[in-house]
C-alpha cells in the first residue's frame, strides 16, 4: 500500500480487503508510510495484524504486517 501519506487511507483500505477476503493467511502487506500511526487509532484493526518488521528510510517507514492466525476466521 502506498496512498498519499497525508490522506490516512491505510485504516480504510485495510479495513476494505480485510471486508473483501482479499487477505489470506500467507498474505504480507507492505506499507509505505510516513511516521503516523498506520492503523489511525483503530486498536480493533491493529488487533487484526502482527507488525512483522519496520523500517524508517529518512521520514519513510515501510511496514510489512501480517494477519494473526487468530483473526484469520473473524
Amino acid at each position: 500500500l502506498d496512498p498519499p501519506y497525508a490522506k490516512k487511507m491505510y485504516a480504510p483500505a485495510l479495513s476494505a480487503m480485510l471486508d473483501a477476503s482479499l487477505i489470506k493467511p500467507t498474505t504480507i502487506i507492505v506499507c509505505e508510510r510516513g511516521a503516523d500511526d498506520i492503523f489511525d487509532g483503530n486498536e480493533a484493526l491493529k488487533e487484526r495484524f502482527n507488525i512483522e518488521k519496520q523500517s524508517k528510510y529518512s521520514n519513510t517507514v515501510i511496514t510489512l504486517l501480517k494477519l494473526k492466525e487468530d483473526s484469520e476466521n473473524e
